[in-house]
């Protein structure tokens, strides 16, 4: 499994998708995005996690910051998505609507204002001065809107692993309809080497949506 050239706090620049969620309010995008930097190796330490934290302005104490070592490094994909609030709208929206918000550029030219990123519009887009966002800002708007996919892509996938536990049923009959359009990111994804690095768990957790899906082809519509 390819991994990044750095680890720690300096692989944060190659994973700016996972960034865009402050730990308040409990994103999945970043709690998941932390819990596999632990799994895999990227960050190594408590006190790793306790900087990565400090990026996003949250001062938290040493129990906390304990606590939270103890949470990622014990849970498994399917608490991970129980214990955390997953937005629906990946999967709930009229197609016509979510292809929109998936392509249209302003949606894209958001996200990278709010990771700091500069893209060649009539404006510059700045963020929050976090001391790494030099290196972030370096990226091209193609990665920007690459990175927005993904991000895209793993919410609609926990989406589904969570309904899952709900109504099987009815996930199964969206994950088909949207099937090649998932694999179509993915294989785009692959071509990338940021991409490489970054997805890993999404791929992962996709390939296990498909084999359950293959597994409950009666639902298919």
């Amino acid at each position: 499994m390819p991994k990044p050239m750095c680890k720690g706090i300096d692989a944060l620049w190659a994973l700016p998708f996972w960034i865009d969620s402050a730990l308040p309010t409990g994103g999945f995008v970043l709690s998941h995005g932390l819990e596999t930097m632990v799994q895999e190796g990227w960050v190594a330490s408590v006190s790793d996690v306790g900087t990565v934290l400090r990026l996003f302005g949250r001062q938290i104490s040493h129990s906390e910051l304990i606590a939270f070592w103890h949470v990622i490094k014990s849970s498994d994909g399917i608490q991970a998505l129980e214990r955390c609030q997953v937005r629906l709208d990946a999967l709930v929206m009229p197609d016509e609507t979510r292809q929109a918000s998936l392509w249209q550029g302003q949606r894209i030219l958001s996200i990278a204002e709010a990771w700091g990123l500069s893209v060649p519009v009539s404006r510059t887009y700045s963020g929050p001065a976090f001391a790494w966002i030099t290196r972030v800002s370096q990226l091209s708007a193609e990665m920007a809107a690459l990175a927005y996919l993904y991000r895209q892509l793993s919410e609609m996938a926990s989406a589904a692993l969570r309904l899952m536990r709900v109504d099987g049923v009815e996930v199964f009959r969206e994950l088909y309809r949207l099937q090649p359009e998932i694999s179509g990111w993915i294989e785009t994804a692959r071509r990338s080497h940021l991409a490489q690095m970054t997805t890993s768990s999404v791929w992962l957790e996709w390939m296990a949506l498909r084999h359950q899906h293959q597994e409950m082809r009666l639902f298919r519509t």
